[in-house]
Order: C-alpha cells, then structure tokens, then sequence
C-alpha cells in the first residue's frame, strides 16, 4: 500500500494518541489461540519514536489483561502504554475510556488493528477516531499526522506526565472533597515573564489547545520571539508542579499594550490542568500583572471556534464581564482592576515574577 493512499486515510489533522490492538498488530500471533508472539519488525522503534514526539501509546485489545501484559513487559515495552484497554469488551467502548481518561478528544485519537471489521466498527461508530490497517505500522514515523508542528521540553515527559494524572485520580477517592484532597497536593504555581527558550512551548501550547483558546490562534516561534524584543508586548507563562511530579508550562498569554490599553491577544491554558484551580491563578497573574502596569482594565476579544466554549465560561466564572459585538460572533471581555481581581485559590502556593 503506498503512501498516498495513507494520506487519504487520516487527511490533514495531527494526531496526540495512537490506540495499538496486540495481535497481529503490535505483535505476531494470537494470545487467546495459545500462540507466543513475537513483536512485529521496527515496533520498538516506532513506539519510541512517537513517544519522543509527545504522542502517547495506548491499547485497546480482547485479550486477558495478565496474559498480554506479561509478554509486554518481556517485550521491554510496557512502560510506554498509557491507561491500556486489555479485556474481553469491545474496542469502541475501550476507546471512549482511553479518550475520557486522558481527556483527549476522540479526532486528537489514531486507532491501528489488523481486522477490517475491528477498523469499519469504529469508522462507523466512532467517526472522528482515525483508523489504519496494521499494514501501514512501519510507515507511521514517516506520516505527517504524526509529526507535531512544534515540539519543546514538555513533549518527550508528556506520558510521565500522564501518569502522574493517572495516578492523581486514583487518589482523589481517598478524601471526602475535592477541596481536601487539593490542599493535600502541594500545588505549586510559578508565573513569569516568558524567556527566548520557551518559545517553542508557547507555540506548541498554541498549537495543540483547543478547548482553552481564547480566539483560535496559532503563533509561530518566530513571532512570539519578536515580540519579546518589544516595549509594548509580554508574554507570560505559568507553570505547576505538586507532589507527584511537574505539569510543566501548562499555560501562556500575550497581553499587548501599544494602543495604551492591556489586550489580551492571545490566551492557551492546557485543559489537563484545568479542574485544579489554574484558570483562576493564571487570570489573577494577568490581572495583577497588568495593575502593576497601571493599567485599570484587562480586555480580551473571544472568538468562538466551535471547541473553545470552555475558555469563555472561565471567564464568566471568574468575573469577566462579557459584551457581544454588533455584527459579530466575537465577544469583548472586560476585567477591572484591581477591583475584580480574585485572590489565588486556597490551595495554590503561587510565586508570581513581576517585571
């Protein structure tokens, strides 16, 4: 099969998670038919590959779960699969888990298998997961859905990072509220003027978020750099970490002052951080960032995009007050300040840099 007609299966998306089936795929043989496999030529290579790019591993397969995890320890393997799917339900089901444990969208999900009817079952049942005959395994590094537009230091931790989250929830049952278990964390959140090296992590935040994207743009490294040079541009990082390891920089904005005013222009908060508190702090830095300023309003322009709906209703929470403008799907949000700025939340220790 050549690769034009790989193109034509996936089209132009970039693809976060590949969902791997075992048998025959990953592997040669089938466990339950009693065979012992053996890994299909080139896997190991591909799996770090792509692990190194930021897209994480996961499985979907009928199999009994200690049976295949055995061989894929054997394998040397195992640690590069993320919330596996190893059991005797089907592979849609295995998917919809995959993409709500690790809060991927299900168009951000390949899924790879040997059987025609396992790929026309979740082309049909799931159509914006995209599907790849086994037969393609050994081209996926040379595939363009498979090469990030931007990769920084956070790519190549990314599934240490998810299993931290993993690890995170499991935990969360042990406490009687959220508040409580939080407060247990030792969330640590550190805001800053960003620095010519993290502009590759800016990009690829405004690369890969969706949800938390206040306008749909995407910024070039080149530009965010550029404007690091200017008297009348900041861009402002925050980063998390907590008793479980570093979330890294998990969100980034650009606030434009050169028509004397502190726009926003530009806004990516990562949705895996989401529920924990630091859409709340990353508004207060900005907020107390543009009154140290001396600028008495933060404004912001919120452009709809179809998939951006929850970055307006974190404003809305917080307080921004909301204006739609005439002849246009965008909407102005106005923050005053220092008034309507709120405190961090409670079990956030933040250390904020200034200037």
């Amino acid at each position: 099969m050549g690769y034009p007609e790989m193109i034509s299966i996936i089209g132009a998306r970039k693809i976060k998670c590949i969902v791997w089936d075992l048998d025959e795929t990953l592997w040669q043989g089938r466990l339950l038919d009693g065979d012992i496999p053996k890994l299909q030529p080139g896997v190991t290579e591909i799996l770090k590959g792509l692990d190194k790019r930021g897209i994480i591993h996961c499985i979907a397969s009928t199999n009994d779960h200690d049976h295949a995890w055995y061989f894929l320890d054997q394998f040397g393997i195992s640690s590069y699969f993320v919330a596996p799917q190893i059991n005797m339900g089907n592979k849609v089901d295995s998917i919809k888990k995959i993409s709500n444990s690790l809060n991927f969208a299900l168009n951000d999900i390949a899924f790879i298998d040997d059987d025609p009817m396992e790929l026309e079952m979740i082309r049909s049942m799931l159509p914006e997961v995209a599907v790849l005959s086994a037969d393609l395994c050994g081209d996926l590094l040379e595939m363009p859905e498979f090469m990030p537009d931007y990769q920084s230091d956070e790519s190549v931790t990314r599934r240490q990072m998810l299993q931290d989250e993993i690890k995170r929830n499991e935990d969360i049952t042990k406490y009687s509220n959220i508040d409580e278990f939080f407060k247990s964390c030792q969330i640590k959140f550190t805001g800053r003027l960003a620095r010519n090296n993290d502009c590759s992590r800016i990009s690829e935040l405004a690369s890969r978020t969706n949800q938390m994207n206040i306008n749909g743009l995407r910024y070039s490294c080149d530009e965010i750099v550029s404007w690091g040079k200017s008297v009348d541009r900041y861009s402002l990082v925050a980063s998390l970490t907590d008793k479980y390891g570093d979330y890294g920089t998990v969100a980034a904005a650009i606030i434009d002052t050169s028509n004397g005013k502190a726009d926003v222009n530009g806004l990516w908060i990562s949705c895996r951080v989401g529920k924990k508190g630091v859409p709340t702090a990353f508004f207060t830095y900005i907020g107390k960032f543009a009154d140290k300023l001396g600028f008495s309003e933060l404004k912001t322009l919120y452009t709809p995009t179809g998939v951006n709906r929850l970055a307006a209703f974190h404003m809305g929470i917080y307080g921004f007050k909301s204006f739609r403008l005439k002849n246009s799907k965008r909407i102005e949000y106005n923050l005053s300040l220092p008034g309507e700025i709120k405190e961090f939340p409670v079990w956030i220790d933040a250390e904020c840099e200034w200037s």
